[in-house]
């Protein structure tokens, strides 16, 4: 007998739990569709085919009510049919009666836990593919309507945009025309560090390769006819352009995206993360500039001279010791100017192959250039990064063979007020070297670098992972909650319908529903509580949720043996 009716009971309570599922997921899929439909980033055939993704990650939120709700109408017309009144007079208990629901409950568990952990993120992943796919549109989109779109780190906002053709041989994926633009670029603060106004700019998307990304694109703006702010100072009139960006697919930067597995490798692994990335570019930069400028001074102080490399050029600096600490001036020997021998010419003729100037300079200013980005650093790559510097010199001398005595047959002197060079880099960089390394190693080298700038960059990358760790506890023990939750939701709507068999159906499941409701909005301040203070202050808030859903459960279920 108890074999018939705990499949009978099966098939009624699935039955219903199925179709309870199916409505809530139609419905929350609609809801979540509404917005990328109205914002037009996807059309209406689009819609559907992003609700067809969305219903599965809804299942996470779906799947426990739809449960609760199916196990307590299978259970409470059991009950007002005097079914369980016959199972209890044929010696069953409430106990052996709940057997199916404890086995689905269990089984829908299981299927939640597989869907949190393997399918779910990977939909989502596609969801965000789906609306992401096309930066061209959804920006073009966005600056027609008249909002400001993010681009490059820039938030940018156009008068007028129109969609450009790409010509036969460009190595583009896109490009647009913006008319009468206004750039701004914040900090972590939200101060402004960067504010560009131009006639035009234009916008231009090439693959990721360029900016060692393969699944994602590479942007850079080129304004025309514009001028760019410095921290408040006038720095470029005219034509300028940003260095190359990267364009990011949103789910690598967000572990909700990512699978068990995934979660796992990101926490010993955190420079997955983007913003991981750019924290760690700043503290490698920083470090670097240090110990450029400590072993520029070593190189004075023992062999009287640095060198200096860039493209098609090597510098000799001949000086008496390095001061400042950014910008840097060079010292002149007692009663000396300043020398800088130029060589021209590359690897394969030489430092010679190209000529020689002799240069004798008054005064040498050396400041770090701006990097070219700070997202653009693969971590773990040598040589991915470069610290590159400008020399000013001023009052010079020149004496040389390079366009001025091109047969090199004597030596002709003249004076100019300055003379620059740019993209200069010590060889090795220890930028190079610094990049390469794991987020956590670099932290411990930057505990050897006693210097403010220094340790606060070290204590916001140092901050950073440690919230990211605490992300992932959180999506981890979120998941977990959630799967158990199903277990626990089962079983309380199905001791709640034998318990108020003569309620009416809607009636019982409000008494399961909010219990459970409430578990649910636990479960998930638990979570944010988590990410922003840690195991000790959010996991008990979001495993007391289902806690006391099962207290509330095994209380109802011993009131109900009890009157039985």
């Amino acid at each position: 007998m108890s074999w018939t009716l705990w499949r009978y009971a099966t098939i009624e309570l699935w039955r219903l739990v199925l179709l309870s599922a199916a409505v809530l997921v139609v419905v929350i899929a609609f809801a979540v569709a509404v917005k990328p439909l109205a914002d037009g980033t996807l059309g209406p055939a689009e819609a559907l085919r992003f609700m067809a993704l969305a219903s599965v990650p809804m299942l996470a939120y779906a799947l426990p009510f739809a449960a609760a709700f199916g196990a307590t109408l299978a259970y409470h017309r059991m009950a007002q049919d005097n079914e369980v009144i016959a199972a209890l007079a044929g010696g069953l208990s409430h106990r052996a009666l709940l057997v199916p629901a404890l086995a689905s409950g269990l089984a829908l568990g299981g299927i939640l836990t597989a869907l949190n952990e393997q399918i779910i993120p990977r939909f989502l992943q596609s969801m965000e593919q789906m609306v992401t796919r096309d930066a061209i549109e959804t920006l073009v989109n966005k600056i027609d309507r008249g909002e400001s779109a993010t681009v490059g780190g820039m938030t940018v906002h156009a008068e007028g945009v129109r969609r450009l053709e790409i010509k036969p041989g460009e190595p583009l994926v896109g490009k647009i025309l913006l008319e009468r633009v206004a750039a701004v670029e914040t900090d972590d603060f939200g101060a402004v560090t960067n504010d560009a106004t131009a006639e035009y700019a234009l916008v231009m998307l090439m693959p990721g390769e360029a900016v060692g990304a393969d699944d994602a694109l590479a942007g850079r703006i080129a304004f025309n006819n514009g001028t760019l702010y410095r921290d408040g100072t006038l720095g470029v009139v005219g034509s300028f352009r940003t260095p190359l960006f990267r364009v990011p697919n949103a789910f690598e930067d967000d572990p909700k995206f990512l699978t068990f597995g995934e979660l796992l490798e990101l926490r010993e692994h955190p420079e997955r993360m983007s913003f991981v990335r750019s924290r760690h570019a700043r503290l490698a930069r920083g470090l670097a500039s240090i110990e450029a400028a400590a072993q520029i001074r070593r190189d004075l102080e023992d062999l009287g001279r640095v060198t200096l490399q860039s493209a098609g050029v090597t510098l000799v600096i001949r000086a008496a010791a390095l001061e400042g600490s950014g910008p840097f001036t060079f010292a002149a020997p007692p009663g000396e100017r300043i020398r800088v021998e130029a060589f021209y010419g590359d690897s394969e003729t030489g430092p010679l192959g190209g000529g020689l100037d002799d240069l004798r300079a008054a005064s040498a200013l050396l400041t770090l250039e701006p990097e070219s980005s700070e997202k653009d650093v693969t971590i773990g790559t040598r040589g991915s990064a470069k610290l590159t510097f400008r020399l000013e010199l001023a009052d010079v001398t020149i004496r040389g063979r390079r366009d001025v005595d091109p047969a090199g047959l004597g030596s002709v002197e003249t004076a100019r007020a300055a003379r620059t060079y740019e993209g200069l880099a010590l060889d090795p960089d220890p930028l190079a070297r610094l990049a390469g390394l794991p987020p956590r190693d670099l932290l411990a080298e930057a505990e050897t670098t006693p210097h403010p700038g220094i340790a606060d960059a070290a204590g916001r990358l140092d901050r950073r992972i440690e919230r990211l760790g605490r992300e992932i506890t959180s999506k981890q023990h979120e998941r977990a909650a959630m799967s158990l939750s199903c277990l626990i939701m089962v079983l309380t709507g199905a001791i709640t319908a034998m318990r108020m068999r003569h309620a009416l159906p809607l009636v019982v499941y409000l008494w399961s529903f909010l219990p459970a409701l409430g578990a649910i909005i636990l479960i998930a301040v638990g979570q944010q509580t988590t990410h922003e203070s840690g195991a000790a202050a959010g996991l008990p808030l979001l495993y007391g949720g289902v806690g006391a859903l099962g207290v509330y459960a095994a209380l109802a279920l011993r009131t109900l043996s009890r009157n039985a």
